[in-house]
């Protein structure tokens, strides 16, 4: 018989719809989505100079951060199952205590191989943060509420992609590429004690029905057989790959091809994540009229009309800074109208596997997303084409996903409520 847990502190009863500390959980909350974003994005403007640092070419730097996405999206599917089992607190606690060690060793690592190594590792502590902040929202709030909720954790969260590449860029200049990595772990430290001392279990769905080798599979079967999920997952895996793209190619074709500095460009990367901000708002706001469907199609269009312009600005010979970043603006803004929706949409049909749901997601985005960018790092860095082309490309297949994969999905407005 499944045990059902009683509410604690900072934990939403639905039987009263009351929530006590619910801001400061939503505050914890982004702060754990961010640790993901933010373990991308704050090295970023280094990755040419690790290069030069490790006697290294551009391909094997990139492996940190292709394959930091490769065990990020396969830990999820072992966090998220044993979150539903065993409770969101301790796998976050174990796993923040994972990545603080982890960003330690990155930053005293002597070789390539060991920065890769480490950052695997890394990747194993960071994505429990992620999966179980996910299903935390979920554990809180439903329907609308929750697409809005996460709608506002998206654009909270969307200040570690303005604020990390630039941060990231001015401690590379300052003081090099190892300082990023004593930050990360620093982040890391405060928020393991918040963990310990601010976050009540949110699960109360625990039982062994997530448990073994057999369960976590039955679980996974269950969420294919159903058609919306699998739509669902399909679009967001799709737009992050041409955000993904954008992460692990523009350093080297805005600072190695264009002359930037590290600092402009990560000036320029916080001016494209200002535009995932801006539609996480604009999503927060028209969730109380649209049902998730009708939006994620809606930004999906938006980021393959504008992945479609930056690859015929590039085509006519626009090799400038400003025609990669204002198309870019324009993809953020339809990505950010896809995440909480997307999100939202995927998860909600699964109040028991919560963890579960979240976790297949987030292996589905960063997987692919991490096979498309090593398949694109094989080809020489000497412009933006091959990294404008699978933008466009991407954006275009998130469309058709959400049109033929999630078709008929939601298709009547939501009711509003207010948050």
């Amino acid at each position: 018989m499944r045990r059902v847990e009683q509410p604690r502190q900072g934990i939403e009863d639905p039987a009263s719809g009351s929530t006590k500390g619910s801001g400061a959980v939503v505050v914890l909350i982004t702060a754990l989505v961010s640790v993901g974003p933010l373990t991308t994005d704050l090295y970023l403007p280094s990755l040419p100079n690790m290069a030069r640092a490790f006697a290294t070419d551009a391909a094997k730097v990139q492996l940190t951060l292709s394959l930091y996405l490769f065990a990020f999206g396969a830990a999820q599917l072992v966090h998220g199952p044993l979150s539903d089992r065993f409770g969101r607190r301790p796998v976050l606690l174990s796993g923040l205590t994972l990545y603080v060690g982890a960003g330690l060793a990155c930053a005293f690592a002597t070789s390539i191989e060991a920065l890769i190594a480490w950052r695997v590792v890394q990747a194993f502590g960071a994505c429990s943060a992620t999966v179980v902040g996910r299903a935390i929202v979920r554990d809180l709030f439903e329907g609308p509420r929750a697409v809005r909720v996460m709608a506002w954790v998206g654009a909270a969260m969307a200040l570690g992609p303005v604020l990390g590449p630039l941060a990231g860029g001015y401690l590379e200049e300052a003081f090099g590429w190892r300082s990023g990595f004593f930050l990360l772990a620093g982040l890391g430290a405060v928020l393991v004690l918040a963990v310990a001392f601010r976050l009540g279990e949110t699960n109360r769905y625990r039982g062994p029905q997530a448990g073994g080798v057999w369960g976590l599979a039955r679980g996974y079967v269950i969420l294919f057989r159903n058609r919306t999920y699998v739509g669902f997952i399909t679009g967001v895996a799709c737009a992050f790959v041409g955000l993904f793209l954008f992460i692990s190619e523009s350093s080297f074709v805005m600072i190695d091809h264009l002359g930037l500095s590290p600092s402009a460009y990560g000036i320029g990367f916080g001016i494209v994540a200002c535009g995932y901000m801006a539609g996480n708002m604009l999503s927060a706001r028209l969730s109380r009229h649209f049902a998730p469907i009708l939006m994620v199609r809606t930004g999906a269009g938006v980021c393959a009309v504008s992945g479609l312009v930056a690859l015929a600005l590039g085509w006519f010979g626009y090799d400038t800074a400003f025609a990669i970043v204002a198309p870019m603006v324009c993809y953020m803004i339809g990505f950010g109208l896809i995440m909480p929706n997307g999100i939202a949409g995927a998860i909600a049909p699964f109040p028991e596997r919560a963890g579960a749901a979240s976790a297949m997601l987030g292996f589905a985005q960063m997987t692919f997303s991490a096979l498309c960018a090593w398949a694109l790092s094989l080809f020489p860095h000497v412009g933006p084409m091959p990294m404008l082309l699978g933008i466009a490309v991407a954006g275009a297949a998130s469309f058709m996903a959400f049109l033929l994969l999630a078709n008929g999905v939601g298709s009547a407005a939501p009711r509003s409520r207010p948050i």
